[in-house]
């Protein structure tokens, strides 16, 4: 539960993990299955420049410009992950911008914890993200 820990003032900055190294990536592949956005070089270097780094700024300003209907739903999942994360004993801080290689590197702070729960909250976030942008996109088209 959110509180109970000593480390509970970073409780929700850990949210931010999942959604950049798997929630992002699976927005992405749906949108290249939508076939809404043609450059499939692009989408692969956003992906992965999100799975490692947590570098998101170029997918979210090719979301405003290719899909401003998804932003909303985007910025909403960010929120229930962090809030889904934080009833889980995980805790990960982010020093840099929250991809895998932030990851690794918070795991030599003290407050890092449950590190095992990064790949059950990585599917949760994928399947919430792809889920959504298939919803969204379904309604768009």
């Amino acid at each position: 539960m959110p509180g109970e820990d000593p480390w509970s003032i970073g409780i929700y900055m850990s949210g931010i993990l999942p959604c950049m190294i798997a929630g992002v990536p699976s927005s992405l592949s749906m949108i290249h299955q939508k076939g809404i956005m043609k450059n499939h070089l692009l989408l692969i270097l956003m992906a992965f420049a999100s799975f490692l780094c947590g570098a998101s700024d170029v997918f979210e300003l090719c979301l405003l410009s290719v899909c401003p209907v998804l932003w909303l739903p985007y910025s909403l999942l960010f929120v229930l992950m962090g809030i889904i994360t934080a009833y889980t004993p995980f805790r990960s801080a982010v020093a840099f911008a929250g991809g895998f290689s932030d990851f690794l590197v918070s795991q030599t702070y003290p407050a890092a914890q449950g590190a095992a729960w990064l790949p059950a909250l990585c599917m949760i976030a994928a399947v919430l993200f792809y889920g959504c942008a298939a919803l969204v996109l379904k309604k768009k088209r």
